[in-house]
């Protein structure tokens, strides 16, 4: 028993030495979505579907991203959104679609399209994003810009391109009306590493 006792006492005394010794880092992740990319204040639709777009993605998943859009056709209309990472012909990430999208042919209040990814896994960097017409008219469709010009400065973390060409296109505006739901960054926390001779 007292043999016993000794070892319970020099294990209490290794793990109060560890909590003042360096420590590996072991990720953790958050719970829940938040909006990490929400860009654009005010309603200017006024480019083609065709203009790719990417982003500085900070996230570990991505559940949804949020245009606006509109037509001189009101519609329906079917889109898909593909999502790549680093380029425009990189790894697949995902790729969304919706349908039975209407808009108002007056311009003047654009459609807000929500494309649902799943909460896709991602590592943080350059994400690409294609969109495609999949149904409806044939009609031009467009998509905002909100107040972003060819010279704007750099508020938002989304790049519109003039197309999408691998690697990245030509770059076009910095930016466009977007909202981007996911993961936030996995947080860290410290747990102290364990060796055969005690705490490391």
């Amino acid at each position: 028993m007292q043999r016993f006792l000794a070892c319970l006492a020099a294990a209490g005394g290794a793990l109060a030495l560890a909590a003042a010794l360096p420590s590996t880092r072991v990720t953790e992740a958050e719970e829940g979505d938040a909006v990490l990319i929400d860009c654009g204040t005010t309603s200017n639709v006024g480019d083609a579907i065709d203009r790719g777009f990417y982003a500085d993605y900070r996230g570990s998943t991505i559940s949804s991203v949020t245009i606006w859009m509109g037509s001189n056709d009101p519609g329906p209309y079917s889109f898909s959104l593909t999502a790549r990472a680093d380029s425009y012909d990189g790894p697949f990430l995902g790729i969304s679609n919706v349908s039975g999208v209407m808009f108002d042919t007056t311009g003047e209040n654009p459609t807000e399209v929500t494309f649902d990814f799943q909460a896709t896994p991602v590592t943080p960097g350059v994400v690409t994003f294609a969109i495609a017409q999949t149904e409806g008219p044939e009609e031009r469709v467009l998509y905002d810009l909100a107040e972003f010009g060819f010279d704007s400065p750099r508020t938002c973390p989304v790049t519109q391109t003039q197309g999408t060409t691998p690697p990245l296109d030509e770059v076009r505006r910095p930016g466009i009306r977007i909202r981007i739901e996911g993961q936030p960054p996995a947080a860290t926390i410290n747990v102290p590493m364990l060796t055969s001779d005690g705490v490391d």
